[in-house]
């Protein structure tokens, strides 16, 4: 994982995803962080879509866990984006905004491996992915509507 990853580092996480059904935990759509380097909460980042109370956003601790206000429905494909700017973590589910918190993260990478598709524990995502791209700084909520446009399967 790149160095700008690190610690408080700014990131987005864009896919599309379809999945029959939504799962309460597990289903995760990509992880970039070694959960077992520091054991600290907000030092493992992930995406997620599931019901659960981390359904978008992992970080391996109940009270740092985002889970979505709306539930992206089942069956469906769906735009999901998590960016991070050093201050603010958001969720957009198709080009909208559905929840945000303020974070510090402590993000572990020097051992860690982008995993596309499950976590590094092998919590696997069950359905369709397409058009994964990942960047090291936020993307603006006009640049995650021109992804979403550019990029739908």
């Amino acid at each position: 994982m790149p160095k700008s990853l690190e610690w408080n580092g700014a990131f987005t996480v864009a896919t599309w995803v379809k999945n029959p059904e939504i799962s309460a935990e597990g289903e995760f759509l990509a992880s970039w962080c070694d959960r077992h380097a520091l054991n600290l909460a907000n030092s493992y980042n992930a995406l997620v879509y599931n019901s659960g109370h981390y359904g978008a956003a992992s970080h391996l601790d109940g009270h740092f866990d985002m889970a979505y206000k709306i539930l992206p429905k089942a069956n469906e494909w769906h735009h999901i984006v998590l960016t991070f700017d050093g201050v603010v973590e958001k969720i957009y589910v198709d080009g909208v905004i559905d929840n945000a918190q303020i974070m510090l993260l402590s993000s572990a990478i020097d051992n860690a491996k982008l995993i596309v598709g499950a976590s590094d524990v092998g919590e696997h995502y069950s359905g369709l992915m397409a058009s994964f791209q990942m960047y090291n700084y936020a993307l603006s909520e006009d640049e995650i509507i021109k992804l979403q446009k550019k990029n739908k399967p």
